[in-house]
């Protein structure tokens, strides 16, 4: 299970050309097309315009940029803040998610949707694409956007960051629910219930 890592490795920093006290988003996540990394660097050239987060990077962990996209960031006006990181530990992916202003997640379908679960397990806020399964694994705790409203999306992620301590204690809550204890349980409560039901089916009629 992830958990918060509140040591940032000097190692991992120094890798990532981060100087100590820099922030920034991340983004997990391989170049499937539901993966949809081309809206995380189209929400934050948003972002990015914003006062705020004028001085932020983008850290996107994952498989490399294919050459579509790192053209896309190049174009874009954002390539000396985006960070590409290949290959991580899972005490890397920690210390990421334990420090970045918020993973943003704007996956067009997923099967579950881990990074969101692991972000949440390390304090991290999310903001996500407001449908499910992202919906569903986030539960309230998530600032949610249309995937396709870069400008509406980045706008989301700015007002709910002003709560951003309440997301995180929202977040640790609500990953709970994905422990292998609490999920063992819930198995376990579905078979009963798909066997009483088949038992319920098959009783002769009068």
């Amino acid at each position: 299970p992830y958990r918060p890592r509140l040591e940032f490795p000097e190692a991992l920093r120094a890798r990532l050309g981060l100087a100590a006290g820099e922030k920034y988003f991340l983004h997990v996540g391989g170049n499937q097309w539901y993966k949809n990394r081309p809206a995380v660097v189209k929400i934050f050239r948003e972002l990015e315009a914003m006062e705020e987060f004028k001085t932020t990077r983008l850290v996107m962990a994952g498989k490399p940029m294919p050459a579509s996209l790192q053209s896309m960031v190049e174009q874009s006006g954002v390539a000396d803040r985006v960070i590409p990181l290949i290959g991580s530990t899972n005490e890397e992916l920690e210390a990421l998610y334990t420090h970045a202003l918020a993973l943003i997640f704007p996956s067009l379908e997923e099967g579950f949707g881990w990074p969101i679960a692991e972000a949440q397990a390390c304090g991290c806020p999310v903001a996500v694409t407001g449908r499910p399964p992202m919906t569903e694994v986030a539960g309230e705790a998530a600032i949610f956007f249309d995937p396709d409203d870069a400008a509406g999306a980045a706008k989301a992620i700015h007002e709910g960051l002003a709560r951003r301590v309440e997301l995180r204690q929202a977040g640790l809550r609500n990953v709970t629910r994905f422990e292998e204890g609490t999920i063992v349980e819930q198995y376990i409560a579905f078979y009963g219930e798909v066997l009483s039901r088949g038992q319920a089916n098959t009783r002769p009629q009068m």
